[in-house]
């Protein structure tokens, strides 16, 4: 797990980061559902064993769940980047 996005996962903030008023206001994003939704996925995907447990056939919903505290601690290291 990495402190600072992944390129897969900048490819699913594509387009996130400006903000309204201009090409060159930049800041905090506010989180949409849809982005969330999109980077959620994409942590699922590349940064836990979702994949692999699906191939082992485990059930969808049993694999999430086992995966969510992982991808909730990718998610606060990028919020909360050690050394901020």
């Amino acid at each position: 797990m990495s402190a600072r996005p992944r390129a897969g996962h900048r490819h699913a903030l594509r387009g996130t980061r400006q903000r309204p008023g201009g090409p060159h206001r930049r800041g905090p994003v506010p989180e949409t559902g849809a982005v969330t939704a999109a980077v959620r996925a994409s942590v699922r995907h590349l940064d836990t064993g979702y994949d692999a447990l699906l191939t082992a056939g485990t059930a969808r919903k049993e694999a999430r769940a086992r995966v969510s505290a992982a991808i909730e601690t990718v998610l606060a290291s990028w919020r909360h980047p050690p050394g901020r």
